[in-house]
């Protein structure tokens, strides 16, 4: 049988062809984001492509049937000696039905990867956004952490006091605070040294007192020792600091502070000298004469003469008005005190009573 065909509908056949797959692609993707998102697909949607795709496939055949041209009486069988029909229907059959088989295999493949992918992609943002947050936190913390470092070398620095730490074999690993350089001491040259590298004027009893301290790890306060400035002098510190123990309880070392007490130190010891002035004068008295301090008398030898009362029975002023003023200590008393707020400004005449 021959036969011609109308090549504007083949070509027409071609374009539907084309048309159908195109929106059937367009309907599949759609399905497959369908599932992905929400996890299922409405039976409207699949009766839609599947009304779409057999639409295309009739449309093609029948637009490819009307292309052929074939004269009235012709029969179309096959030729002889080849295939019977019916194997062939059914090869034509088979191979549909595997290339169909096929289709949805790979379709539902490809949803099962893209929610996969989905889901990869949705876990890894999250755990991104996670990592941008631990991140902005840890730089906040930073931040925080090098402001108040900041902060506390400023204080340290205007302060009269210096933060210092220790390892477990006393050697300083931390030492801050600008009075050392005012006292002629460089802080980093304690990183590495013991305190004992360094030579410190204190007393023997001190020093060991310390040290006792030191190795029974304990906390200690107020050490004080001198060290020698090269203008200056003598410049006395003073140090307080608490052990350092590690989860397991293992000694770690020490930190603490140290302060500036030379002021008070030179202080205390004028107040010592001149008190040791004064009682040397009081002692060679040729009157009775007492040496007050705070609530203490230092009487001289010459009182004992007048009153019969040795020193230690009248080393307070209690027992002074207790002893010299029977029945009228309280009276005599609350005049000392009034003369003493007004300067001594006058003198007062009181007889005494004698032992």
């Amino acid at each position: 049988m021959q036969g011609t065909y109308d090549w504007w509908l083949v070509w027409c056949s071609y374009l539907v062809a084309v048309l159908a797959s195109y929106v059937a692609l367009e309907l599949s993707a759609a399905l497959v984001l369908a599932l992905v998102h929400r996890g299922n697909v409405t039976g409207r949607r699949l009766v839609l492509g599947a009304t779409v795709l057999g639409c295309g496939i009739a449309a093609m055949h029948y637009t490819g049937m009307a292309a052929a041209r074939f004269a009235p009486d012709a029969v179309c069988t096959i030729a002889p000696g080849t295939m019977d029909q019916t194997w062939l229907a059914a090869i034509i059959a088979f191979n549909t039905l595997v290339i169909l088989l096929g289709t949805l295999a790979i379709v539902h493949y490809d949803a099962r990867y893209s929610e996969q992918r989905a889901q990869t992609l949705d876990a890894l943002k999250a755990a991104n956004a996670a990592l941008a947050e631990r991140t902005r936190r840890a730089e906040q913390a930073e931040r925080a952490t090098q402001q108040n470092e900041a902060r506390f070398r400023s204080l340290t620095e205007l302060s009269s006091d210096w933060y210092w730490e220790q390892d477990e074999n006393l050697r300083f690993t931390q030492m801050s605070g600008g009075v050392l350089e005012r006292l002629g001491q460089k802080p980093q040259a304690y990183i590495g040294k013991s305190r004992w590298d360094f030579p410190m004027i204190v007393s023997d009893e001190a020093l060991a007192a310390h040290k006792a301290k030191l190795e029974a790890h304990e906390p200690f306060s107020d050490f004080v020792y001198a060290r020698r400035h090269p203008d200056r002098g003598n410049a006395y510190v003073s140090i307080s600091g608490i052990p350092l123990f590690d989860d397991a309880g293992k000694f770690r070392g020490y930190r603490g502070i140290g302060r500036d007490v030379t002021a008070q130190k030179l202080a205390d010891e004028a107040l010592k000298n001149e008190q040791w002035r004064l009682r040397l004068m009081v002692e060679h008295l040729p009157a009775g004469a007492a040496f007050v301090n705070g609530e203490s008398l230092y009487l001289n030898p010459r009182v004992e003469q007048i009153t019969g009362y040795k020193p230690s029975e009248l080393s307070t002023l209690d027992q002074w008005f207790g002893a010299l003023y029977p029945g009228r200590a309280e009276e005599i008393k609350g005049l000392y005190r009034a003369d003493k707020v007004a300067g001594f400004t006058a003198t007062r005449i009181v007889p005494i009573a004698h032992k």
